[in-house]
């Protein structure tokens, strides 16, 4: 039986190590936009888009996630903008 107990202890001594994981710098906020186009507004939520776009400076910090809904076929689209590109999911 203390044959049982050493092995389990050593098995569970041995699994333990050390993380040191770096920790994930998080933005100061982040902003979620919702677009609804879902009706005669589906051409003015490209337009907003654009002007968020444009509006975005670089090196601020936070995000933005912008939600997309319109009545095409690639809709609904969850979008993250950087100032530089824009991430679609």
């Amino acid at each position: 039986m203390k044959y049982i107990y050493a092995v389990c202890f050593l098995l569970l001594v041995c699994g333990c190590h050390k993380e040191n994981d770096t920790p994930v710098v998080l933005p100061a906020r982040t902003l979620l936009v919702y677009l609804g186009g879902d009706n005669n507004l589906d051409a003015e939520t490209y337009d907003k888009l654009v002007q968020i776009k444009n509006g975005w400076e670089d090196g601020t910090d936070g995000n933005i996630i912008v939600y997309q809904d319109t009545p095409f076929k690639d809709s609904p689209r969850l979008m993250e903008i950087d100032g530089k590109s824009e991430k679609g999911y």
